[in-house]
Order: structure tokens, then sequence, then C-alpha cells
């Protein structure tokens, strides 16, 4: 009897190391994290995908006449590393492109492992687990909606799940959904096509729930677009179909316990949250007149007005929200620009990938999404298999999403999305000729070698991310046990310095230490501070302004001035540097200054009392 090799016993580990990814990634979120968004989610995902890469190169190097395991998609994927690379030459904050670019290396250990690993049987059992996975969060949401509350679970839109925001839970949806309903209608057991109604139901419900305008749009234009390719491709409607009567009824039940489950709770249960879905769809019928489409429009304009200025290599991968600060009025004044708000994403993936990398970096993920595509189509025959339409619808709708928010910066949304391409082409390959060329065996070792060390260094320094923003979020919140502010100040402090340590790559950290030092009067230390914030975020207002504060605080006048100034120049509608400036000119002897400061006050804000009395003082005397 033959011993299993080593190597056999890893391929088949890491099919079920996928599943595992995209069963853990959803649900998982750190209690009291301030950025519960993409960092918990994110570090996990690199973890896993270390793991994962170490073990297939382990396995790639101890087994002698492997297949090439990395031919698909090799070229536009390393164009797309190399250019989003050479953008980062000259950026802003060259740190934060890094990391963006270890998300790219991400996305391509997933897909080859995908292609080179995944086979027509373990579809089904990841997509149960997937379904079984987005039922459980779709749960979660519910109950939020119904006016429940997780305990330690932020919401910074409910009901968002474990994605502290509602659209961020929705790009998950449009993954897992099509799972749930490839299952039931593929399933032919009747206790298991009961089992996946029900998943199917909870996820509809909840995608359903959570308001995303834009998921909902890409999955019905997902559905029309794939009904006009079939019938292109030869299926005749009574094929699209011919789905027999019993499944027809499950999907008829669906649809009555998602109506009831949207319209029942909210005449009965006092804390029903979830918006009304009928205004939702007028809303996006009246985008001229909603004031969220408007947002967008406005940063789209200046978005691409930034792509103007820089048409090559852009601004610097993941450097969008660092330059965006310069160009938010630029063609049409952002209404939701301000001290306390600041697009960190453009809410539209196309347009910011122009922004961040320039034609030349777009290219490549263009030519990606092309032979994708170029593959979905031959791979629809007759005898087409339903996991590839489910799969490219999934895909698809991601896609359409793309066009009005942002799940190209959501790590379980770039999990999902790889994954699912490698098991689409997969699946479509069992008749597509091999191409020509091939790496040698050595090369593809190299590379497989290179993205196992870029996914390791990212796992660490994720890992250290999300340690230094556990310390952070504890200072920011002041989650101390003691009741004494002297004792909280120097935890907070002690917080802040460790949270630097650990990821010195965060402008927040340095920043915020600033402010606190400031209020310490340790205006020297501040200064020090504050200036390594505005190394990794120049053109942030706030850090700014704190500046010139740091600058009065330590006597230095024309400096406090400059640095009001400045930050003025990006939002002229700041009021606190307007007031700061007018006691600064009146402090200089600079009377008529002054007076200019406080009527622009006055023009923002005419309501403004404070303004009004200092102007009126400074006009007798």
């Amino acid at each position: 009897m033959s011993t299993p090799d080593a190597s056999d016993t890893q391929a088949k580990a890491i099919p079920y190391g996928l599943t595992l990814l995209l069963i853990l990634l959803p649900p998982f979120f750190i209690p009291n994290l301030i950025n519960l968004y993409r960092l918990p989610k994110e570090a996990l995902s690199l973890l896993l995908t270390m793991a994962l890469s170490w073990l297939w190169l382990l396995g790639f190097f101890r087994k002698a006449g492997d297949p090439q395991p990395v031919w698909p998609l090799f070229l536009p994927i390393s164009a797309s590393f190399l250019l989003g690379g050479a953008s980062l030459i000259g950026a802003l904050n060259p740190y934060e492109g890094a990391r963006h670019l270890f998300n790219t290396a991400l996305g391509a250990t997933l897909f080859w492992m995908a292609v080179n690993h995944t086979n027509r049987g373990s579809v089904t059992p990841l997509f149960r687990w997937v379904a079984i996975a987005a039922a459980g969060v779709s749960l979660v949401g519910i109950i939020q909606a119904w006016g429940g509350e997780i305990p330690s679970l932020a919401q910074v839109t409910p009901p968002s799940a474990t994605f502290g925001s509602k659209n961020m839970a929705a790009h998950y949806l449009l993954f897992s959904l099509p799972a749930a309903y490839y299952l039931l209608l593929t399933s032919s057991e009747p206790r298991r096509e009961w089992f996946y109604s029900f998943l199917a139901a909870f996820i509809t419900t909840y995608l359903i729930y959570t308001g995303a305008r834009a998921a909902w749009g890409a999955a019905a234009s997902t559905l029309i677009i794939f009904w006009c390719v079939l019938r292109a491709r030869g299926f005749t409607p009574g094929e699209l179909v011919s789905l027999g009567r019993r499944k027809w009824e499950f999907l008829a039940g669906i649809t009555v316990f998602a109506v009831m489950m949207n319209t029942v709770p909210r005449s009965l249960i006092p804390g029903f949250t979830a918006e009304v879905s009928l205004d939702r769809l007028r809303s996006m019928a009246a985008l001229e007149t909603d004031g969220s489409a408007q947002v967008r429009f406005a940063i789209w304009a200046n978005t691409l007005a930034m792509f103007k200025d820089h048409p090559l290599l852009g601004v610097g991968k993941g450097n969008f929200q660092f330059n965006y600060a310069l160009y938010h009025r630029r063609v049409v004044k952002d209404p939701s620009f301000s001290v306390e708000k600041k697009a960190v994403e453009a809410h539209n993936d196309y347009v910011q990938l122009l922004a961040e990398v320039g034609l030349l970096g777009t290219a490549p993920f263009l030519w990606i999404l092309g032979v994708l595509a170029r593959r979905f189509w031959h791979g629809l025959r007759k005898d087409v298999d339903p996991a590839i339409l489910a799969t490219g619808f999934a895909l698809a709708a991601i896609l359409l999403e793309a066009f009005w928010d942002f799940p190209f910066e959501n790590p379980v949304a770039i999990a999902f999305f790889w994954i699912y391409a490698g098991i689409m082409w997969k699946l479509t390959g069992e008749k597509a000729q091999r191409p020509a060329w091939t790496p040698s065996r050595r090369w593809a070792l190299g590379l497989l070698a290179f993205l196992s060390l870029c996914t390791a260094a990212a796992a660490v320094l994720s890992f250290r991310h999300l340690a230094a923003e556990f310390h952070y979020s504890r200072a920011v919140l002041g989650n101390y046990r003691t009741q004494t502010m002297e004792e909280k100040l120097n935890l907070a402090e002690k917080d802040f310095e460790t949270a630097i340590y650990l990821y010195p790559y965060d402008y927040r950290y340095p920043h915020w230490k600033a402010i606190l030092l400031l209020g310490n009067g340790r205006s020297q230390e501040a200064l020090q501070s504050n200036l390594q914030a505005l190394r990794l975020n120049p053109y942030h207002i706030n850090t700014i302004n704190n500046l010139g504060a740091i600058h009065g605080a330590l006597g230095n006048i024309p400096k406090s001035i400059q640095a009001f100034e400045t930050a003025l120049k990006i939002w002229p509608d700041y009021v606190s540097a307007h007031n700061s400036l007018a006691k600064l000119y009146e402090k200089a002897g600079m009377k008529e200054k002054a007076i200019d400061e406080l009527r622009k006050i006055l023009r923002i804000d005419p309501n403004n009392k404070r303004a009004n009395e200092n102007l009126k003082l400074l006009e007798r005397g």
C-alpha cells in the first residue's frame, strides 16, 4: 500500500483553506476597534493567504514535474504590479501605496491557487459554506435592523452586520447570493432545497435591508446582461426559464418571505431601522435631486481633474485620499468635504484607478477584465456548468457596482473576486487550449517564492497595523479603568507612542499625539509629532491647522499665520482657521486683516455670534 505524497496532501488542503478564508473573513471583526471597515479582515485575509501560499510553494518545490501553475493572466497581472509600483515614484505616501500593491499580490496568489487547486467537485462544498456564512452574517444584520444590538459590534451605518458599513456588507452579498441560488437551483434533494431556500431568503432579505442602491442596480443590470448574453450564445427563452415547477415555487416563496420581512416588521417593531425599499428605488430615478448622488458626481469630476494633471502614472497607487484635498473644489465644490469628513475613496473604482495609476496602470486591469470576459463567453456552451454562471454573475455584478462604489477597496470583495475568477477560469478551461508559452519550472518556482514573501511581509505589516490600531482606538476612545484625567492622559500618550512604534506609516497616530501634547503644554514635542504626521499626509487640513496652533503656542506668529493661511488655501470655509487668523492679525496689529477674516466667517456662517461680537469690537476700536 503506497503512502500518500506529502505534496498531494498539501494540494488537497489548499481548497479547504480557500473555503475557510471565505467562511471566516466576513464575520471577523475586533471589538472596540475604530478601523472596523477594513483592517481586521485584511489582516486575516493576508494571514490565511500567506499560510496557503507557503503550503503551495512547499508542495510545488517537493514534487518534480508539477504542472506549471502560474500562466493564466500572468502578463497583465505582472504589468499591473509593476506599473502600480512605478506610480509610487514621487507619491505623497508610498507606504500606503505599498499596502495596495500587497493586495495586488494577494489577489494574484488567490487567483492562481483557485485555478490550480479547485475543481468541479470542490465548488459545491465551497458555495455551501459561503452561503451558510452569509446567512449568519445576514441574520446579524436583520437583528440590527429590528433594533437589536450586538455587544461590542460598532455600526457606522446600520444595519451593517459585521462590516461597519452596510454598503460594504452589500459588496459581500453580491458574491454570496449567487452561491445560495446556485445551490437551490442545482439541488435535487427536497431537504437540501428547503435548507438552501432559507439561506437564500435570509441573504436576499438582508440585501434589501442594506438599502444599497448600487448593489441592487448592479444585480438587476447583471440579470439583464446575462439574459442578453445567453440569448446571443443561442439559448432560447424557454431554455433560460426551464427550472421546473418546484424550483419556481421556491423562488416565489423567497420573494414572498423577503417582501413580508420588509413590510410587516416596519409596522410592528418600534426600533426597525431599515430604510423603505420603495423610497430607495424611487431615489434611483431622481439622481439630479439626490444628495448622495450629487456628492458622488462632485467627487468624480474632481478626481478626473486629478487624472488630467497626472495622466500616465497617476498620483500613486493608494494615494487618492492624500491628494484629494487639493482637488475637492477644482471642478465642482464637493459638498461633503469638511474638517470632520474627507473623501477616502472616489466612490467609483475605475475613476479612482485612473487618478491613482493613470492610463498605463489602468490598462493592465482592463486587460485582465477583457481576458476574463472572453473566457466566460467561450465557456457558455449548451452544456454550460451552472457554477460558471454563478461565479460569472458575481464577478459581473461587483464590476458594475464598482461604477458607483468602492468594492475593490474592500478586502472581502478582493478575496472573493479573485477566488471566483480562478474558479470560473478553471471551470471554463476543460476544453480550452493551453497557451503556446508557459514559464519554466524554475521560473514558476521563483514567482511563487516571490508571492509567498510578499504575502508574508504584508501579513506581518498588517498585524502590526492591527495591533497599532488597537492602541490608537483605546487612546481616542479613552477606554481606561482609571477615573483621574491625569492618568488617562498619560496612558493615552503611551498608547499613541506604541501605535507609532508598531506602525509608523499612519498619519493619524502622530496627529492625535500632537493634539494631546499641545493640550498638556508640551508644544515643542507636539511640533515634532505634528511634522511627522504631515510627512505622511502633507495636505491634511486638521494637521495643518494644528501646526498653526502649535507655532502660536511657541510664540512664532509668522509661521502660525503661514500655517493657517495654508489650511485656508485648501479649504476656504474652515471657520476655525479664519478665527485663529483673526486673533493673530489683531495681536500683530493688523486690524484690517483681522476684520476681513471675521467678515469671511460671517459669509460662511452668518449666525456666528462670536465672530459678530469680535467684529463689532474691532470696528468700534
